[in-house]
């Protein structure tokens, strides 16, 4: 599974997208009784969980850009499975 590193930018605050962290991302497929739907995984320090969970005020945002460049990541890995590839693109609107 293709994971994206997303690093540090900047402190912790109200307004913060995943990649503000030192964490990665990772997605699978699955379906269910109402379809298709994608299973983001994130890999957050615990210091920052303890951060948010302690202030109601905070959360995590996850940017578009983020997902975008997961989903290239896949694409381009060839050691990743062609379904999972395959879905990536169509999920991105190539072929």
């Amino acid at each position: 599974m293709s994971e994206v590193y997303l690093s540090t930018k900047q402190a912790v605050n109200a307004d913060i997208t995943l990649s503000n962290y030192d964490s990665t991302m990772s997605i699978d497929f699955d379906c269910d009784d109402y379809g298709e739907f994608g299973v983001l995984s994130f890999r957050i320090p615990s210091d920052v969980l303890k951060k948010l969970v302690r202030d109601s005020r905070r959360y995590l945002r996850v940017d578009a850009a983020e997902v975008r460049s997961l989903l290239i990541a896949i694409i381009k890995n060839e050691s990743e499975p062609e379904n999972l590839r395959k879905r990536s693109e169509q999920i991105l609107g190539g072929k």
